[in-house]
């Protein structure tokens, strides 16, 4: 018996045993790319009601009116101008 060498079928098979390993692998990451896709793409429709009800609410925001009454012991916010 020679340590190290292989037969011929033992060959064949080893390579189809690497080959079914391969596609198994590819299998998964496409199966994996595939869902990550799908999910991507459907996206719930409470979720854009909410972004569109952002929108309106920031296109429709006023501006700060005046100074909202301070505390007797608050200084001007430009206090260190004069």
């Amino acid at each position: 018996m020679v340590i190290g060498a292989v037969n011929a079928a033992d060959g064949f098979a080893m390579t189809m045993v690497l080959i079914l390993i391969l596609i198994l692998s590819l299998g998964t990451v496409a199966l994996l790319l595939a869902t990550i896709f799908r999910s991507g793409k459907a996206r719930p429709t409470e979720v854009d009601r909410l972004l569109e009800e952002l929108r309106e609410d920031e296109d429709t925001a006023k501006p700060p009116a005046a100074p909202v009454a301070t505390e007797p012991w608050e200084r001007q916010a430009d206090w260190w101008k004069k």
